[in-house]
């Protein structure tokens, strides 16, 4: 009896697993049918650099221009044609071959004229023809896509050649276009050989299994993966043709990882190692990339390199064996060297910036952002110098100095870079570690600016009043003698850094060696409304306190506005805003468009005085230590070093670019070191690694300016035995009154009375003379100018 109730019980038991297979059977069979679809490839967002400018005139060493060729694609051959993306160098300069026109329609071939000092004399496209000018591509800055780091360039199948899907498919999945999503053949021959090798040496995924891994699944290694995996396969092939897939899978495959960026692709992945488009891959290069989906890591070339050849090589035989080459390609494949690039892409570290670049898309665009081609001003040269510079500056700093070392709150450094003509940020560093504080101190961060808002204060003199006539000229004699004054918070005596006074001296001077007392004067004459005017109008934002230590740099600013109001001075008067991009590409066309605004507050012959007198102050005031660290070059600085020493700052401007370097602590405690200390050494590595030693463009001096020997100590016109320098000022604002020595008139001294309370306004007019000496000297001055 109890062996009969066994039998039906296993009867039962058979039964039952015979139902619920044919039932879970019918389940599969019926949701395999289900259609599904592959989620859209979106492409991420893109950020590029400015394409680098080529011109007469350019030093390419200073300008690294082999760096730049090397980062995007550019390989040197031995060749007189290079080919596209190659260069060849000789005695008279450069030629190279763009993959791609820049902009479209340019010449695709540039030859490269150098002289004997590395700098550029003519450019010729491919006929011969001069160019004024041309440029290289951008650099790709970051690419994302919904807050990974991914670099992805979706192709479709037509665009990748033949070769590459042929080696894909034999070393991945040789029965593709034969099995319907699994490959039980080729998974049972994986089985085996992983078990002779005692490991997994081979997968026995499908090209459409790894899809689906790499689409819908994660990468765990679990039995239920795997079987959903399956699931997925089956379900893909129902849905979609053999081609569909495989373009799929060639758009989406990982093979690589620069930084923190995934290469996610073949276009990608051609870009990261060859510098080429797939459509350029030769049979090598292709037999690469295939080999590298097995394990990015363990045959990437730049780390592995002989472990990649035979990778590659292994491939190439493969090709040869199944028939897909012939033996006399794949011998001569086999010949050549692996061809990537000599080094891996050197990623950009910008992430100060890209947080504010992306704060400035969100508010013009919105937060979609999605499928975005960005084109900022950055240089991905200068963004590198500029972060070095900080580290080097910073790291230096705390070797000379240990006691400034602070493990609770380490000393902060910041620096932009700005082009003056169109506000371009080409650089911005926001502190020494992004992973340590993600705070700004570019954009986020008011600081006191000390003595780096004095030029503002000596514009508000020298700029004309409303009656045509400024208030002082460069000339104009300022008493440097103790200072009290009553103010609702208290006395206030401003003192020199060096607590010395000279008695008198004349607005060049106080901006040249920085003298605290003479610009506190003048900004008393002045009057804080005034100077808040001013430099309101030069672009600072931040509400400034109208009281009497404003002239010293009191109230707080961010280094952006200090970059802004300099940059004015640079370009001629003109007020500009700082922009982080240029033009937003979106899936349907542009979406944005940032053209620079200039707005004129200053004449130029108004800010060029301030420039002449920040010019002196490189070579002979507080300025001068750029001098000394090697930059030669036409450049006009200011240093800064706020009350206690708890701000350090630098600007250093020519031309074609503004640098402004702060440092300090966050918490704002005193770290006792100044502004040419601290700063400027940031600024002048900066300055020597991006325009050269030599400099780059000459500041060139605006119409309505007049040049006049003046007395220095009097601020009088020199003469007979009463020499002086020449000295600029607007046209017809110069002094006719002239020096006279003391013994030949005991009234006129040396010195000028010091119970004025501030110096004449110059006049127009030559003033009435009383001795003949004073005819005499007229007469000869007369005679020397032409009248």
């Amino acid at each position: 009896m109890a062996q009969t109730d066994l039998r039906t019980g296993i009867r039962r038991a058979l039964l039952g697993l015979g139902v619920v297979t044919l039932v879970a059977s019918a389940v599969l069979f019926v949701s395999v049918q289900w259609p599904i679809a592959l989620p859209p490839l979106e492409l991420p967002v893109v950020v590029e650099s400015r394409p680098h400018r080529l011109a007469p005139g350019n030093d390419v060493e200073a300008q690294r221009l082999w760096d730049r060729l090397a980062r995007i694609g550019y390989r040197e051959t031995e060749e007189a044609r290079p080919g596209p993306g190659e260069f060849h160098r000789n005695r008279r300069g450069l030629r190279l071959q763009r993959p791609q026109p820049t902009p479209p329609g340019a010449s695709l071939e540039l030859q490269i004229d150098l002289d004997t000092r590395g700098r550029i004399v003519a450019l010729r496209d491919d006929t011969g023809r001069r160019l004024r000018e041309a440029h290289l591509a951008p650099e790709k800055i970051e690419s994302f896509q919904g807050g990974r780091h991914l670099d992805r360039r979706p192709v479709s199948l037509q665009a990748i050649p033949p070769h590459l899907v042929d080696a894909v498919l034999v070393v991945e999945d040789r029965r593709f276009f034969e099995h319907r999503g699994l490959d039980l053949w080729r998974t049972f021959g994986a089985f085996l050989a992983n078990v002779r090798a005692r490991g997994v040496t081979q997968g026995g995924s499908t090209i459409t299994q790894q899809l689906a891994k790499n689409v819908f699944l994660t990468h765990e290694r679990t039995l239920a993966r795997k079987l959903r995996e399956a699931w997925l396969s089956l379900r893909l092939e129902r849905s979609y043709d053999k081609p569909e897939l495989l373009e799929a899978y060639l758009n989406t495959i990982y093979l690589g990882q620069r930084g923190p960026t995934s290469i996610l692709g073949m276009e990608a992945a051609a870009q990261h190692y060859f510098g080429k488009s797939t459509r350029a891959l030769d049979v090598g290069d292709a037999a690469l990339l295939a080999g590298l989906i097995h394990g990015p890591g363990l045959y990437n070339p730049f780390t592995h390199p002989e472990r990649a050849q035979k990778r590659r090589d292994r491939v190439l035989k493969m090709l040869g064996e199944t028939g897909a080459l012939e033996e006399v390609v794949v011998e001569r494949a086999l010949s050549k060297p692996l061809g990537t690039r000599d080094t891996p892409p050197e990623r950009t570290d910008a992430p100060y910036f890209l947080a504010k670049l992306e704060r400035d898309i969100e508010a013009v665009v919105g937060a979609n952002q999605k499928a975005l081609r960005i084109r900022t001003g950055l240089d991905a040269e200068w963004q590198r110098v500029a972060q070095r510079a900080v580290e080097a500056g910073l790291t230096q700093l705390e070797a000379d100095f240990p006691k400034i070392v602070r493990e609770d709150a380490p000393l902060q450094a910041a620096l932009i870079a700005i082009d003056p003509s169109n506000g371009a940020i080409r650089a911005l560093v926001g502190g020494r570690d992004w992973k340590a504080s993600q705070f700004d101190r570019v954009t986020q961060a008011r600081r006191q600016p000390g003595s780096v808002f004095k030029p503002v204060v000596a514009l508000a003199g020298l700029a004309r009043a409303a009656d045509g006539l400024p208030l002082y000229t460069l000339a104009s004699v300022l008493e440097d003698e103790p200072l009290r004054v009553e103010t609702p918070e208290g006395v206030w005596e401003p003192a020199n850094y060096d607590g010395e006074f000279s008695g008198t001296t004349n607005l060049r001077t106080a901006l040249e060696k920085s003298l605290n007392v003479p610009i506190a004067r003048l900004g008393l004459d002045l009057g804080a409304e005034r100077i808040v005017a001013t430099a309101e109008a030069m672009g600072i934002e931040s509400p400034l306190r109208p009281v009497a230590s404003l002239a010293l740099g009191s109230s707080e600013v961010t280094p952006l506005e200090i970059a802004e109001a300099y940059a004015l001075l640079a370009n001629g008067g003109y007020r500009i805003e700082a922009r982080s991009f240029e033009q937003v590409q979106g899936p349907e066309g542009p979406l944005a468009r940032i053209d620079p605004e200039r707005v004129e507050a200053f004449a130029p012959a108004e800010v060029a005085l301030v420039t002449s007198a920040l010019r002196g102050a490189v070579e002979r005031g507080t300025g001068r230590g750029l001098r000394a660290r090697g930059y030669r070059g036409d450049i006009a600085g200011k240093t800064g070093t706020t009350n206690d020493h708890r701000d350090a700052w630098f600007v250093g401007y020519a031309p074609e670019l503004v640098v402004v370097a702060w440092v300090g602590y966050d918490d704002g405690k005193s770290f006792g070191l100044t502004g040419a200390q601290a700063a400027l050494p940031i600024v002048a590595r900066f300055l020597v690694d991006t325009l050269g030693a030599r400099g780059g463009a000459s500041f060139r001096r605006p119409p309505h300016l007049e040049r006049v020997a003046i007395h220095a100590p009097t601020g009088l016109r020199a003469g007979f035995l009463c020499s002086g320098e020449p000295e600029l000022f607007l046209a017809g604002t110069a002094p006719r009154e002239r020096c006279a020595p003391s013994f030949f008139d005991r009234d006129r001294t040396w010195d000028r009375p010091r119970e004025q309370p501030r110096p004449e306004r110059p006049r127009r007019r030559r003033t009435e003379r009383n001795t003949w000496f004073d005819r005499v000297l007229d007469a000869v001055d007369d005679i020397a100018e032409g009248r």
